[in-house]
């Protein structure tokens, strides 16, 4: 189980140490909030591999659609990374370049997304001529 409190803790320690770095320099205050999130993704990924067993088991259940856990493998990425960036951006000030990040990201998972819809819209398509 992950230790949310420790996590909490952190993040606290993290956000004070900050604000008493606010008059000082803004870089170090930047780097210190991107180094513990590295450090909080470091921590989280050792829970990651129990997420991913019961994908592998529930893609062995589904059997030939490999399709379908590629996509949401590749759209968790998009959305993970996507927010982690725009939240970088923001702790910047950087409001312009994260609205682009946001963009990027959307038109990324609609790309993405474009082979599911186009076998949604054939076996649709199926239904209705064979209806």
């Amino acid at each position: 189980m992950i230790n949310i409190i420790s996590v909490c803790g952190l993040v606290v320690c993290v956000v004070i140490l900050n604000k008493l770095l606010e008059n000082y320099s803004k870089e170090y205050i930047i780097l210190i909030s991107i180094g513990a999130s590295i450090l909080i993704l470091i921590y989280l990924s050792s829970y990651i591999t129990s997420v991913l067993d019961f994908l592998n088991q529930l893609l062995t259940t589904l059997g030939d659609n490999n399709d379908i856990y590629t996509l949401l493998l590749k759209s968790l990425g998009i959305c993970i990374v996507t927010n982690f960036a725009i939240d970088i951006c923001k702790d910047a000030n950087q409001n312009a370049l994260s609205s682009v990040v946001l963009i990027v990201g959307k038109v990324s998972m609609l790309l993405l997304s474009i082979p599911l819809l186009q076998e949604l819209f054939n076996v649709i398509t199926n239904l209705i001529y064979r209806g």
